[in-house]
């Protein structure tokens, strides 16, 4: 007969890799800039994506009327960039709320007349944010010690990338960049020149207008796009995980419309010259819940075994 200890032990276990595998799901932040169906009260909003599965969780307003890009900074802030007051704005996780650095809307100090059309990342200098513009097909960089004020790095090649992301190796920071419109595809982005050179095309990513663009914790890159104006009808935003020596997108899941920006982690700037782990191994962790019960379970194991050996 299967013992009453055994059969609990395995119940439990089954609940923690339950549990783990969980806590593993890739989550990450994003502004429905775009939305053809979202209400007065939901437009603009800062949702938390499931990337696993596209379900949506409202956070809460911006306050801003079309932040295109996101991205955490090294010490794990929410930054936006605005396309409509051209400004670098600091974002709330827990309600969503923005303001603009140095309370000034503009701080980037750009031509107010041009339509930029962000991408965001963040170097590993804190105070350091790279700024791509598919409309202008330029990549900036911009100072936080100086109120956020932007200059132009330079030309991208005449590409129009729409979602930047900072890949840090123990070999330094890599950027990359998606191309929109007519050049679908993956790119590196050279932050002294502002060159993009193609890795390979998406390939299996439906047509889009704007897109983010963020690594996760395991180095998987990701790609939220904004298909809302592609055609008569409202299409849901496209969630893709990106190969980044070739540039082949795979579809995982669609999500609600008008979303254009992504950001998932801070990037692990530890990591340069450092030891940082294998991209392609994915270690589940045990929450703090699931530690609590592991816990639980092994007292009351304990407690067990001991009434039976009395």
């Amino acid at each position: 007969m299967i013992r009453y200890g055994t059969v609990l032990l395995a119940i439990v276990m089954t609940g923690l890799l339950l549990i783990s595998s969980a806590s593993a799901q890739p989550f990450g932040y994003s502004v429905n800039s775009d939305s053809r169906t979202a209400s007065e009260d939901t437009i603009d909003n800062l949702y938390l994506i499931n990337l696993a599965n596209g379900e949506a969780t409202r956070i809460g307003a911006v306050g801003f009327l079309d932040v295109e890009g996101l991205a955490f900074n090294p010490d794990g802030v929410l930054f936006g960039a605005d396309d409509e007051s051209n400004s670098l704005i600091e974002i709330n996780t827990q309600d969503g709320g923005g303001f603009a650095l140095g309370g000034q809307t503009n701080n980037l100090q750009l031509n107010p007349t041009d339509l930029f059309d962000f991408g965001l990342t963040f170097l590993c200098d804190n105070n350091q944010a790279i700024l791509s513009s598919d409309n202008m097909q330029q990549l900036l960089m911009s100072d936080l010690n100086d109120n956020a004020r932007a200059h132009v790095i330079g030309n991208t090649s005449n590409v129009p990338i729409t979602g930047l992301a900072n890949r840090v190796t123990t070999d330094g920071e890599q950027i990359f960049g998606l191309g929109s419109g007519n050049a679908p595809s993956l790119y590196r982005i050279d932050v002294e020149t502002g060159v993009a050179s193609p890795v390979g095309p998406l390939q299996n990513a439906a047509p889009y207008t704007d897109a983010g663009l963020a690594f996760d914790e395991t180095g998987r890159l990701w790609a939220i796009t904004d298909r809302s104006s592609i055609a008569s009808e409202t299409l849901p935003s496209q969630i893709l995980l990106i190969d980044i020596d070739t540039g082949s997108a795979t579809v995982v899941a669609e999500t609600i419309d008008g979303l254009e920006s992504l950001a998932i982690t801070a990037p692990d700037c530890d990591s340069i010259n450092g030891t940082i782990a294998d991209p392609t191994v994915e270690v589940p962790a045990l929450n703090r819940f699931g530690l609590l019960l592991l816990m639980v379970v092994l007292f009351t194991l304990a407690g067990y075994h001991l009434r039976r050996s009395r």
